[in-house]
This record gives C-alpha cells, structure tokens and sequence, in this order.
C-alpha cells in the first residue's frame, strides 16, 4: 500500500502562517485547497498544496 505525504491541519495552519479556524472556514465555504476527510481527521496532500 503506498501512502501519500499530507499536511495535518496544524501543519499547514503553522506554514501558511493562518489560523486553525480559517482552514476550517475556507473548507466550510469550498474555498482553499483540496484536503482529504479520513474519519474525522484533516489532511491535504503535499502535492495538492504545492499545486495550489
């Protein structure tokens, strides 16, 4: 099984210098980058962020 390298969503929070609450926002209103919903957690893939 391969897996691929995501950002958690503190870890993207802390790189793009934003707050938790803004990330969840952007997702709430579609907005921001693609992220991947596993259960309850948060992930947004590296490549899809660096794309972004």
């Amino acid at each position: 099984m391969q897996t691929v390298p995501a950002f958690t969503e503190t870890e993207l929070a802390r790189r793009w210098n934003v707050s938790i609450k803004t990330l969840q926002r952007w997702r709430s209103e579609e907005r921001g980058p693609p992220y991947i919903k596993l259960s309850k957690a948060i992930r947004y893939p590296v490549d899809e962020i660096v794309t972004y």
